[in-house]
């Protein structure tokens, strides 16, 4: 598998890599071992695939530890050299900031490379803001500083891009809630937003928000759909100084036609609602929630923990335990993260970052593990998962065919 990659070692990494295989027999033996396609997918497999929450440096030690122990007794050492030397054997696989592999549920056809076009990551953002009055404000258009006044609430534009309800004066209590809505379309960077409580939430692309210029009454609530992270200030009623919740409201899944609700007293937590997934997922950071049931009768709901998740759909809902959480916050980090990921779920990611249509012809049976930069153009992200053998791409104009 190695020889697929060669291409990418400098002239000095493959003077290092040239040193190490003449060290002894035992290293060209792993060496050639690791050339071998399936050789190394059992090899990466039996290192990480049961270790899903280990880091790309996790799975360089296990690695420098298989080829020191391929290496003579009499011929073993230490030190930043043998590191080095290791690192060269495999840097060309898993690079200097994202790795990638693949798990094969059955042996799939040999693959025909296919020549993708450019297809740029979002460079700007595309969202817009729908006022009470129907009118919208294009972000994207707009330079910094105040961009509209409702009521005695600025909406104004910062020049980190961040969007903020600010209180030119103490918020009136009163009269019904005005609500404005958040759209970030597909293709779209993640925005960013303060709200008018002072709490934050960060907007995935193909995403869309409701919520009140001003909060009124004893809740907080505010309606989602897509995905979005919450960091949520605390807040007291203005009626008695009561702390009052902040509710987010989500559709139930592939439009199951009820609706769920988390509800937060003041924490950090992610919610993804996709309207085409089978599930919707709310994984806490940090302080404490309660994830509503969609049906009554199925029970009181679950009362999450920091570090674990939600996974409701229309009929069950259940408590992970050990959610991988770099996965869950991969997207607010700028990275794509498979964490054993089928195809499906794969493209369905792409499709939303970089508006794009898919298509498939195959089997779909493909899994994979792994993480990539979202700064990287589409034909980039594609080749890194063409190389893996599984899967190829066919490109025409906005729409993807993949093949297995």
């Amino acid at each position: 598998m190695l020889k697929q990659f060669s291409e990418e070692l400098s002239g000095e990494e493959q003077a290092l890599l040239d040193k190490w295989l003449q060290q002894s027999p035992a290293n060209r033996a792993f060496y050639n071992k690791i050339n071998d396609e399936e050789e190394f997918r059992k090899l990466l497999l039996s290192y990480h695939l049961n270790e899903r929450q280990a880091s790309e440096e996790r799975v360089l030690n296990q690695l420098f530890q298989k080829i020191n122990g391929h290496r003579s007794e009499g011929k073993r050492k230490t030190g930043n050299m043998t590191r080095w030397l290791a690192a060269a054997a495999v840097i060309a696989i898993v690079g200097a900031t994202v790795y990638l592999y693949v798990v094969q549920k059955r042996h799939s056809p040999t693959a025909i490379v296919a020549q993708a076009q450019d297809i740029q990551a979002p460079s700007s953002n595309r969202a817009m803001i729908t006022l009470a009055d129907g009118s919208n404000v294009f972000l994207d258009s707009l330079g910094n500083g105040q961009l509209v006044q409702q009521g005695n609430v600025k909406l104004v534009k910062l020049a980190n891009g961040k969007i903020a309800y600010q209180a030119a004066n103490a918020p009136s209590e009163g009269g019904a809630a005005v609500l404005n809505t958040l759209r970030n379309p597909r293709g779209s960077k993640v925005i960013d937003m303060q709200l008018s409580d002072g709490s934050h939430v960060w907007l995935n692309a193909g995403s869309s928000i409701t919520y009140p210029v001003v909060f009124t009454g004893d809740e907080r609530k505010v309606e989602l759909k897509g995905e979005g992270y919450f960091e949520v200030a605390p807040s007291s009623s203005p009626k008695g100084g009561k702390r009052r919740p902040f509710i987010v409201t989500f559709p139930s899944p592939l439009g199951g036609g009820r609706e769920g609700a988390v509800e937060v007293l003041g924490t950090h937590f992610n919610v993804n609602a996709y309207g085409d997934e089978p599930a919707t997922k709310v994984t806490l950071l940090e302080g404490s929630v309660h994830v509503a049931p969609l049906f009554k009768e199925n029970g009181s709901g679950l009362k999450l923990k920091p570090g674990q998740q939600a996974v409701v759909n229309l009929s069950t809902y259940q408590l992970i335990s050990h959610p991988n959480l770099t996965q869950v916050m991969a997207w607010k980090n700028g990275l794509f993260e498979f964490d054993d990921a089928d195809i499906q779920s794969v493209m369905k990611e792409l499709a939303r970052w970089y508006n794009i249509d898919v298509s498939y012809s195959g089997s779909r049976s493909q899994h994979f593990v792994g993480s990539i930069e979202r700064s990287k153009p589409l034909s980039k992200v594609l080749t890194m998962l063409e190389k893996t053998g599984a899967v190829t791409f066919e490109v025409k104009g906005n729409r993807v065919i993949v093949k297995e």
